[in-house]
């Protein structure tokens, strides 16, 4: 999401809270906007003009092993008709036709040939959304989601309120639904996200 009237580039990470904050921006920045849906911010930033080289890029990241669940059952809630995005078609009924729980939805998603494998949702931060998160002027967490969308607020001039969660799944804790190979999967898939961003399984 782009504002040239607030100066900010968005890159919507999913399962990051994206939804939920595209909403409120769109309320507060009713200026021209391009769809950088899911996009990196180095193809963001090569698809458009100079000017916006400049402006304030900010994104939001999630423990990674909570992100999985929670696009789990995301994606198991889903049917054809209430489907949230209709590229998700694929995804919805590979997991409702093979009745894959969470622990064989793990070990699918890391293989390369699943349907799963170009999935947005699933790349890992580093080498995918950002080549460099120093790119960033601000990295924002989840798992502090207010607070931090405070600090944008200040820096891109948009009045702070409390943002309903919308397209929220329903779940337990995250830590419920690992067994230690799933927990080893996810560590090594997202390590460099794990170790830039200090996550830990269970915290």
């Amino acid at each position: 999401m782009i504002s040239h009237k607030h100066k900010f580039i968005y890159i919507h990470i999913p399962k990051c809270g994206g939804c939920s904050l595209k909403d409120y921006l769109r309320k507060h920045c009713p200026d021209k906007r391009q769809n950088t849906q899911h996009n990196s911010l180095g193809a963001v930033l090569k698809e458009n003009s100079k000017d916006i080289q400049d402006y304030y890029k900010f994104t939001f990241v999630r423990n990674p092993w909570c992100r999985l669940v929670s696009l789990y059952y995301f994606w198991f809630s889903q049917t054809q008709k209430s489907v949230f995005y209709k590229w998700d078609f694929k995804q919805v009924d590979f997991i409702k036709d093979n009745g894959l729980s969470f622990i064989d939805f793990i070990h699918v998603t890391n293989s390369n040939d699943s349907v799963f494998h170009q999935k947005p949702h699933l790349k890992p931060y580093i080498g995918f959304f950002m080549d460099d998160p120093s790119s960033f002027d601000f990295i924002g967490k989840i798992e502090n989601y207010q607070e931090d969308f405070g600090i944008i607020c200040d820096k891109i001039g948009v009045p702070k309120e409390q943002i309903p969660h919308s397209n929220r799944s329903k779940h337990k804790h995250y830590t419920e639904y690992y067994d230690d190979e799933a927990r080893s999967i996810v560590a090594e898939k997202y390590a460099k996200d794990i170790e830039y961003f200090g996550y830990k399984f269970g915290e």
